[in-house]
């Protein structure tokens, strides 16, 4: 129930929502219901979504370490380590 609630609390955030900082966070949040019930592709969208609102952001950071976790799920080695890469550039405030 916890991640349906927040699914619900995510998309009435991003339908409300006209600045980016609230809109990235809650795209994030969004990836996170999804992945957690099941729906890695619905994850993943949104996951990106939160990249392409804000790409230097540290929600944007989060969204590219879960990118990495499903993406390696799926055997995609490469494209994990490169979100995984982005992540840690991020986090330490390169570009």
């Amino acid at each position: 129930g916890a991640f349906d609630l927040g699914l619900a609390a995510a998309d009435l955030s991003i339908e409300l929502g006209e600045h980016t900082q609230p809109r990235v966070q809650a795209y994030w949040v969004k990836g996170v219901a999804l992945a957690s019930l099941g729906d890695q592709a619905g994850a993943v969208d949104s996951f990106e979504q939160a990249i392409e609102i804000r790409p230097e952001d540290r929600w944007s950071a989060l969204a590219h370490r879960n990118m990495g976790d499903i993406l390696e799920s799926q055997g995609k080695l490469d494209e994990a380590a490169s979100h995984r890469a982005r992540q840690a550039e991020l986090e330490s405030g390169g570009e």
